[in-house]
């Protein structure tokens, strides 16, 4: 593989992100999931996840060859050298000679010398790249993977449903008052808050869980590798942890308290109905009054408490 052609590849492939990124920033905000909106973000996280999986086939390769040019330069410059020392010693060579070999020597060093620049810096490059990928997944307030992220957790939950009948539960969450506290105490204190909600949700969830921040007051969770019952009971401490909680401001204890949406996968549901799902359980709670968690199943959203749990989601056979 030519250097030149791994450097255009990269290239491409950081303007495909800007590019990417500068088209996110049309994205309209709120909680509407329109279906063409969705669909064109799949479109280029597909893309992009396709144009990422090409650079490191050719990265991979190039180090290969990088590799491959180092071993096979070795031996050749350990005889030359050898041979340096035998034909001198046995004045069996010309100067001439002698200046050819010293030559061929240096060139055969330097050769090896460029190869491991080159692999050097197109590594140095991947891994550059590899942090720009990862930023454009991480939502710059709270630190936590933003809504980007959360589509391709989803979607890769759900190949695991679809294959391996690896279940899984969404929990959408929403902050309840945020607005107000916006407009009481200013977007400075609204942000901060909606940093620690994030951290308090961050520790609070198992290692396997997997929390985002959607955007605006908005959090998801997904549970994988739970019973039903499980994923109601992890809600339920979830809204508990902020119930008697309050969240601290330049000094100013600020009550916060949240509204959840819960929904298990069931056979044969695509990440559309089962956002839907989550999103009017979770309406279901703030219409309720807030500070409470929903979920949804037999096609309707119902309190969450101690003696209503979802059923055992059993996949097609």
């Amino acid at each position: 593989m030519q250097v030149f052609e791994v450097l255009i590849f990269m290239a491409g492939m950081i303007c495909g992100g800007l590019l990417l990124v500068a088209f996110r920033r049309w994205l309209p905000r709120g909680r509407g999931r329109h279906e063409q909106v969705r669909a064109e973000v799949r479109r280029d996280l597909q893309g992009e996840g396709i144009r990422l999986t090409e650079f490191q086939s050719r990265l991979a390769e190039f180090e290969h060859a990088v590799g491959a040019q180092r071993t096979a330069l070795e031996p050749v410059r350990q005889r030359l050298q050898a041979l340096l020392g035998e034909t001198a010693e046995a004045g069996r060579i010309t100067a001439a000679e002698m200046a050819l070999l010293e030559d061929q020597l240096q060139a055969a060093v330097a050769a090896q010398q460029q190869a491991s620049t080159l692999g050097s810096a197109v590594l140095e490059h991947g891994q550059q790249l590899a942090v720009c990928v990862e930023e454009a997944r991480t939502d710059p307030l709270t630190r936590i993977p933003n809504r980007r992220g959360f589509e391709e957790e989803l979607a890769r939950r759900l190949a695991q449903w679809d294959r391996h009948h690896v279940a899984f539960s969404l929990l959408l969450i929403d902050v309840d008052c945020l607005k107000a506290w916006n407009d009481k105490h200013g977007h400075l204190a609204g942000d901060e808050v909606l940093r620690q909600v994030a951290g308090r949700l961050q520790g609070a969830i198992r290692q396997a869980d997997f929390v985002c921040r959607l955007g605006g007051d908005e959090f998801a969770i997904l549970l994988p590798n739970q019973e039903p019952r499980e994923a109601a009971l992890a809600a339920e401490r979830l809204q508990q942890l902020f119930e008697h909680a309050s969240l601290v401001y330049a000094g100013q204890a600020l009550p916060v308290a949240i509204s959840g949406g819960l929904a298990t996968v069931q056979p044969g549901e695509s990440a559309e109905t089962l956002l839907a799902r989550a999103d009017a359980a979770m309406y279901a709670s703030k219409r309720g009054g807030s500070n409470r968690v929903h979920w949804h199943t037999e096609g309707a959203p119902q309190p969450l408490g101690t003696q209503t749990r979802p059923a055992k989601t059993t996949p097609d056979s």
